[in-house]
């Protein structure tokens, strides 16, 4: 039986929720100083490690999303699904997004109402800060999440599994293949988009989260993980020193199978574990989606105070940079929190 608090939310979602926002800015902080000047380096390598390692974040968020919002059993309706879900995602890029791109393009001391607005039309434009196009990601999971309700409430666990091994194969597995191969042209005249991309994790979630897996499909997938993991980070150096890039765009993908792989293996360990409730926890993801929002800004306060990962070594650096982030983070997301009305919209 799941372990919840006292409001209904299962511990193990919220630790999940902690350690993805802590992995989401150790991927940021460790790519920071990952510039093409250092490739070879162990500084580099330093970062290419913590950068690979932390790659599941964003596909764990996914999956955190679509084991709540594909439950049958939660009622949400298409008013809630466009003005409570998708209204306060939304509100959330328009704000933020004009902040970042005040602060990217004017700076702070250049706030006017020429700017302001200049911000605002960016982001309304669809350019915004790098970090922020997640919050597309999940507008979009949010549209179609009815379609996904009615297949979910419809389907027994042998239609859910037949939807992920497709969603797999074709995401994780054929997607990397050229178009102009035989399977590659197949595949892009099949018209496969409907079960593809991050739809595969909103999937996933609900179905990790509703069944369990036997002992010996478990061991596989910790296994395959690590095994995947290890290789994918010694080859992604190699070859990025071979070809003289930061890095191998296959390695770092989110829609890669080694990232699928760890990013279910660390779901099952956590929903196997015996939590207990704890109020830095709890909190912490409460405000998750304010310290996502937050973060960037805070690294990059930091940084033009020159407290880098290039510092001192980025063995110690990275780890602590993120600690000192992630604080920063949490005390601007919980002082959003408290502004009433619009608060719990913008954290």
């Amino acid at each position: 039986m799941d372990t919840k608090t006292s409001d209904g939310r299962l511990l193990y979602a919220d630790v999940l929720r902690v350690i993805a926002t802590f992995a989401v800015i150790f991927i940021h902080v460790s790519a920071i100083s990952m510039t093409g000047d250092i490739i070879g380096s162990s500084a580099w390598m330093t970062m290419s490690v913590y950068n690979m390692l932390c790659r599941w974040a964003v596909p764990m968020f996914v999956m955190l999303s679509g084991m709540f919002l594909l439950d049958p059993l939660k009622k949400i309706t298409y008013k809630d699904i466009f003005f409570k879900y998708i209204l306060r995602v939304l509100t959330a890029l328009i704000v933020w997004g004009t902040f970042y791109n005040l602060v990217d393009h004017y700076g702070l001391k250049s706030i006017s109402i020429t700017t302001i607005a200049a911000s605002l039309y960016r982001t309304l434009c669809a350019d915004t800060h790098y970090h922020l196009w997640f919050l597309y990601l999940i507008i979009g999971l949010y549209i179609i999440t009815p379609v996904l309700r009615s297949f979910i409430k419809g389907a027994d666990k042998r239609d859910i599994e037949y939807y992920l091994i497709i969603s797999i194969v074709v995401t994780c597995i054929l997607r990397l293949l050229e178009r102009d191969t035989v399977i590659g042209l197949w595949l892009s005249k099949l018209d496969l988009k409907m079960i593809t991309g991050y739809s595969m994790y909103y999937v996933m979630g609900y179905y990790l989260k509703t069944y369990d897996l036997k002992k010996t499909v478990r061991t596989l997938i910790y296994g395959s993980a690590i095994v995947g993991l290890l290789g994918s980070v010694i080859l992604d150096i190699v070859l990025s020193m071979d070809k003289n890039i930061i890095n191998i765009p296959m390695f770092n993908d989110n829609l890669g199978l080694i990232t699928l792989l760890v990013a279910v293996s660390i779901f099952i360990f956590f929903k196997g574990k015996e939590i207990r409730y704890s109020r830095f926890i709890d909190i912490s993801a409460k405000i998750s989606f304010g310290i996502y929002l937050t973060h960037d800004y805070c690294i990059n306060v930091l940084y033009t105070l020159n407290i880098d990962t290039l510092s001192f070594a980025p063995v110690l650096s990275i780890p602590i940079i993120v600690i000192i982030v992630f604080i920063l983070a949490f005390i601007v997301a919980y002082i959003i929190r408290k502004i009433p009305y619009v608060g719990k919209m913008l954290s």
